[in-house]
């Protein structure tokens, strides 16, 4: 087409006279207007290269000027490629156009640039268009995009260096203007300018660094990922950094910041800016000091080995990558040798980088389990303190609020004996105290930012965080005397208990620390050097630990008063609490009077009054817990059933108040131990007040919502410790003085009243029974294991309820009791129920044994195959009843005749109970010998087989506990401490044979009989732990670091670390449909499985790619490729791309033909695949991450849009095929081909 339109040029000329062609190409110049179409121009602009001719060219020119200015790029690149001379004129003049709309733009820069990247001080100021903008000025903007865009497309190789110089000049100004499309052109050409030039100069290197600071300083997120970017470019294309810019601090802050605060896709950016960046300061000995460690432990050679520098910030950036990018706890636990590297003496990298790296490890968008992991490691680690400045920078912003997290507490309480403790919380205090006084050089520095960091944020603290870290200076300030605390420091430890929001124990604990603290320092120090709250406060303390030898050994904070009272002044609302305790205890010393009449109505005036006053104040808990010692008062209740024919109704209030009470025991669990206390005690001496106590409601409700403590109390636990250990005589400061009696004696309490009440009314006995059962009986089916009403204490509650039903029941009552057992049992799936549910059908046959024959029916009628651990707690029961004192020969050999032929069962589950219950039988046989068994051959063969198997001598652990003698195991003791609670982890002990022994201490009067002794104490067993556990670093941890620093130092030694980072994202990046899409190309080269490229040619194929392109076709020949792509790459294109030349190539489809570079990337700019604004441009191409490293930042740079896949669940991310086959999906979706 080009040679027949030259000849028809020509033919033109030729038949025109010589003085007439000027004319004509004028004539054919001037005819072009905005309807001339492709054809028209390349005539004129054939004509012009046939015939040259000065006013034409210039009409030609301003006309291909018009079309830029409209958009019509392709159009006049077609022309342009075709002439040569006049594609440079065309480009001079669209270079010469940017330039003068730039010297426009500088006048009234306010109005359409954001970012001044020209300013040398880097100071920039958020500027936007203003509504006064004239329309010269919004038109000058929309053509200086149309030129840059034309540019690019036209490409940028073969400037002058006057034209480079121009343009990069008018981009550095433009890339920071208000205008997307604008800042966008420039950004590529910029980048493109940088990968057709080499050799950058001085001048436009520090031109563009002044351009990049100003970007990445910026605060617009858009301007500083294009800063990052433009600076990649830059570095990659032109690695020969000036010195003085190298040398400037800014630079390297830079990077830092980029790191420390950026997205994934600034930060790959900053890893990779660092390395080039190294990479050339090495190569100048006076740039190394810039980049390394002023460690004097570091052999002086090593500086002088720019590779030693190299690999080590090499190994640094890996260990970034995985870590904070990676973010696969796995890999982060393989990285724990380089950290001890780079935390070490050895290391080359400065502090600022580690300290950059755990900062970000440190971010809440992290996973929980990895940022738990990294701190434990700094806290098992020395850190490094060779810039004390950045240490404790650190220390302030990132350490000290993971440390603090409220989540860290609470997820690590545990039972310590008789107390709880906070794992963590306890850890953190070690690690303060031997963080001071293992490195006394911080040692200011960190109890200034801990107390700075505790005043300052004081609501938004977790305040058990702060006793933890107070406990942490004390145990160092104690094991030190060379460490100092200044009087003005313990002036602000002293100021820490006045906030509102802590708690009681806490503020105690911090109190008496502050005093005890105060104490030590004056006698180190003397009086005279301290303030006057100092000696306050050690006088505090002397006082303090006088009145904990004074205190009475069942002493109340609510009565006796806490710690804080002796140092802060009483509140409205604790002197109104305080009025109310003392009206209930003068109350009470009235009812206690020797004989002395008490007047009904006054009774019901004193308890209306108290309770008013309790809801008034929310019902505080130091009011709650001694009001059960008013309601029911014993006294009480008796006047109240004398009057309860009068007008006083005393005993309607008082009913009233026991109810709200026992609800509110539901919630609050140090309410129960001293309301069921007394309920027991009233209702056990005085049968009739069973209505007014509302023991139904004590039994069955609190059965069915058995309070726990709450996270605070659990809390609140954990820190008495740490107060009693600030002097041997605050022993007296125990759980009982804050909070009363544990919640475990109060379910003693409550089990024990069960275990009698139908002393006092059987009727009341039989209506728990009925409510319980009938609760589990009508469970939906399949019963859950866990459920808001299934509690443990409710079946213990149902046990001891029948236990003394069914001795008063008939044959046939007793038969449906032991049906709906039956029924429970066969749908209930966890064990500890499936337990109780056993003893109580083994309780009922004892008390009831013609029933015993039910069992064989059961047996005998169930299909293996319904339900097979029905069968299994049948067994299990057969061989229960077996064992018990007069069981007959005959019961046991119908029993095991049934067992043989389960002991070959399909159902694993039947076929082991039978083959453990068998030998059991045989035993009792031969121990009673029952020779109908012992003789009989089968049986014997078959419990020899069974004796013989390997796991015989060796029962799992639920053999071991699951073991029940109806008989000897029928006692509290085994009901509450029994090991069958190990079966699983649903529910904690509840109580234990202690809290019953201190319960029957405390009764003076003889009570009815129980329906359960007490037992003999339960032999010491190990406890079973099934939970899973984090990796835990070792006890031996400094042998660990040396270890780790050793393999380090050895490997940087031994060869140059590889430079690819481990994983950083597993995402997935496509989009097609069947019929082919020739226009979507997709790239597979970072991707180095066979297994997923395979995968992604299946996926590529079925949704219809035009193209995949992989890192070479040799793969295609591989078994695992093979076996995943199955025949889909035989049906389209798959061509090679090496990763090497990637960004070339998307660079050039980008430039040259039109298509828009898609990755798949979690970024700040990345768009949710899926939603209105994810676009896919029909003309696409598709980069697949790594499974490793994920899109590099040197091909981010060159993607148009970045989309991500909406996630709904906590896995971190997708296979590669799977993602991949999702956007291809919705790429499909958007275009689909209409036929």
């Amino acid at each position: 087409m080009p040679a027949l339109r030259s000849s028809t040029a020509r033919l033109l000329l030729e038949r025109v006279k010589d003085d007439q062609r000027s004319p004509l190409v004028r004539q054919v110049a001037a005819s072009l207007d905005a309807e001339s179409g492709r054809a028209d121009v390349e005539l004129a602009a054939t004509l012009l290269s046939l015939h040259s001719d000065d006013a034409a060219d210039s009409v030609l020119l301003s006309h291909l000027q018009r079309l830029i200015d409209r958009g019509q790029h392709d159009q006049v690149a077609a022309v342009c490629m075709h002439h040569p001379l006049l594609l440079q004129d065309v480009r001079s003049r669209s270079i010469d156009d940017v330039h003068g709309i730039v010297a426009e733009i500088r006048g009234p820069r306010n109005k359409c640039i954001a970012v001044s990247t020209c300013a040398p001080d880097g100071n920039n100021q958020t500027r936007g268009v203003s509504e006064t903008s004239d329309e010269s000025m919004v038109a000058s903007v929309g053509r200086v995009a149309q030129k840059l865009g034309f540019l690019n497309r036209l490409g940028l190789t073969g400037l002058s260096n006057l034209e480079f110089r121009s343009l990069l000049e008018s981009c550095c100004l433009l890339v920071g203007a208000t205008d997307k499309k604008v800042y966008s052109a420039a950004h590529e050409t910029i980048s493109s300018l940088l990968g057709s030039f080499k050799g950058l100069s001085k001048d436009e290197q520090r031109r563009l660094w002044d351009c990049v600071r100003s970007l990445v300083q910026f605060s617009d997120v858009a301007y500083k990922t294009i800063g990052f970017l433009l600076w990649l470019s830059w570095v990659l294309s032109n690695p020969e950094i000036h010195t003085t810019i190298l040398a400037d601090q800014r630079y390297w802050h830079s990077i830092v910041d980029g790191l420390g605060r950026g997205d994934s896709e600034r930060r790959k950016a900053s890893l990779q800016i660092l390395k080039v960046s190294v990479a050339a300061c090495v190569q100048d000995p006076a740039l190394t000091s810039i980049i390394t460690s002023d460690s004097k432990t570091v052999p002086a050679d090593m500086f002088t080995a720019p590779a030693a520098v190299a690999d080590q910030y090499a190994r640094f950036s890996n260990v970034f990558e995985t870590i904070v990018l990676g973010r696969y706890l796995n890999q982060v636990i393989e990285c724990e040798a380089d950290l001890d590297f780079l935390a070490s003496s050895q290391s080359l990298v400065r502090p600022v980088w580690l300290y950059t790296l755990l900062t970000c490890a440190f971010n809440p968008k992290l996973q929980e389990s990895n940022r738990r992991y990294i701190g434990t490691w700094v806290m098992t680690s020395k850190p490094r303190i060779d810039d004390i400045d950045v240490y404790l920078k650190f220390f302030r912003q990132a350490f000290l609020p993971w440390v603090t997290g409220g989540h860290m507490f609470t997820s690590t309480l545990q039972r310590a004996g008789d107390h709880g403790c906070c794992e963590h919380g306890d850890r953190l205090a070690r690690y303060i105290a031997e963080l001071l006084g293992s490195t006394p050089a911080v040692a200011d520095g960190v109890v200034g930012a801990i107390l700075d960091s505790v005043l300052s944020r004081q609501a938004n603290n977790f305040a058990y965080a702060t006793a933890y870290l107070v406990e942490g200076i004390r145990q160092a300030y104690i094991a030190s005397d060379s460490l100092i605390l200044s009087s003005s420091q313990l002036d602000s430890i002293a100021r820490i208990p006045s906030w509102a929001g802590l708690p009681e124990v806490s503020r105690d604990y911090i109190v008496a620390t502050s005093w005890n603290l105060s104490h030590l320092y004056v006698q180190r120090n003397g009086e005279l050097h301290a303030s006057e709250t100092v000696s306050l406060s050690a006088r505090k303390w002397q006082e303090l630990l006088e009145r904990s030898v004074q205190l009475p050994l069942q002493a109340s904070a609510h009565i006796h008063g806490n710690i804080a009272s002796m140092a802060l002044e009483q509140s409205n609302r604790d002197k109104n609490e305080s009025k109310a305790i003392r009206k209930v205890l003068t109350t009470v010393a009235e009812l206690e009077g020797a004989d002395k009449p008490i007047d009904a109505l006054q009774l019901r005036e004193a308890v209306e009054e108290v309770f008013e006053s309790a809801d008034y104040l929310e019902y505080p808990l130091s009011l709650l817990t001694v009001l059960p010692m008013l309601v029911p008062h014993r006294r009480l209740v008796k006047v109240a059933l004398v009057e309860s024919a009068s007008n006083s109704d005393l005993d309607i209030v008082l009913t009233e108040k026991v109810s709200s009470l026992l609800e509110l025991a539901q919630k609050r669990a140090y309410l129960l131990a001293p309301i069921i206390t007394a309920v027991r005690a009233v209702a056990l001496q005085i049968p009739e007040s069973a209505t007014i106590l509302k023991l139904e409601q004590a039994v069955v409700g609190l059965a069915e919502h058995p309070p726990g403590l709450t996270i605070d109390a659990r809390l609140e636990d954990a820190i008495i410790p740490l107060l009693q250990g600030l002097d041997a005589k605050m022993s007296r400061f125990d759980y009982r003085f804050y909070f009363g009696r544990r919640e475990s004696h109060g379910f003693a309490a409550l089990l024990d009243l069960m275990s009698r009440i139908g002393a006092v009314d059987q009727r009341l006995v039989r209506h728990v029974v009925d409510t319980v059962l009938q609760r589990w009986t009508a469970q939906k089916i399949p019963a859950p294991s866990v459920s808001s009403w299934k509690t443990t204490l409710q079946l213990q509650v149902l046990l001891l309820g029948l236990e003394q039903y069914l001795p008063q029941v008939d044959h046939e009552e007793a038969k449906v009791v032991v049906k709906d057992l039956y029924h429970n049992l066969s749908v209930e799936p966890l064990p500890r129920y499936r337990y109780l549910l056993e003893w109580m059908i083994a309780r009922a046959y004892i008390h009831h044994p013609a029933l015993q024959s039910g069992i064989f029916d059961e047996l005998r009628t169930r299909d293996h195959h319904s339900n097979p651990k029905f069968l299994a707690s049948l067994m299990k029961l057969g061989v229960t009843l077996a064992k018990i004192e007069g069981s007959t020969e005959a019961f046991a050999l119908d029993l095991v005749a049934l067992f043989v032929p389960m002991a070959a069962s399909s159902k694993v589950v039947i076929r082991h109970e039978a083959q453990w219950s068998v030998p059991n039988l045989m035993d009792l046989a031969r121990e009673r010998n029952w020779t109908s068994i012992i003789s009989n051959t089968a049986l014997t063969e078959l419990d020899d087989f069974i004796r013989s198997l390997e796991r015989f001598g060796d029962p799992p652990i639920e053999r071991q506990i699951d073991k029940l003698d109806p008989i000897k195991d029928h006692t509290f003791t085994h009901l509450v401490e029994g090991s069958w609670h190990e079966l699983d982890h649903v529910e904690q002990r509840q109580t234990s044979r202690e809290d019953f022994v201190a319960l029957y201490a405390k009764d003076l009067a003889s009570l009815p009989p129980s329906c359960m002794p007490l037992g003999e104490a339960m032999p010491l067993h190990q406890t079973v732990n099934t939970q899973a556990t984090e990796p835990k670093f070792p006890k031996s941890n400094n042998d660990k670091v040396s270890q780790n620093i050793t393999a380090i130092t050895n490997a940087l030694d031994s060869t140059s670390l590889s430079t690819t980072a481990l994983q950083t994202k597993g995402a997935a990046y496509l989009s097609s449909t069947r019929t082919r899409h020739n226009d979507l190309l997709v790239i597979a080269s970072l991707v180095d499985n066979p297994y997923n490229l395979g995968g992604l040619s299946r996926a590529s194929e079925i949704f219809g790619a035009g193209t995949l392109y992989i890192p070479t076709t040799q793969i295609l020949s591989h078994k695992d490729f093979t076996s995943t792509s199955v025949s889909s790459h035989l049906h389209f294109p798959i061509l090679p791309l090496p990763a090497q030349d990637l960004a070339a190539f998307l660079a050039k489809k980008r430039r040259k033909e039109g298509y828009k570079v898609v990755g798949i990337e979690q970024t700040d700019r990345s768009v949710i695949l899926g939603d209105k604004e994810c676009v896919l441009p029909e003309k696409c191409i598709l980069v697949l991450g790594s499974e490793r490293a994920g899109i590099p930042a040197v091909v981010l740079g060159e993607c148009d849009v970045l989309v991500e896949i909406r996630q709904r669940g906590i896995t971190r991310s997708l296979n590669v095929q799977t993602a991949a086959g999702i956007v291809l999906n919705e790429y499909a979706r958007q275009h689909a081909i209409k036929r």
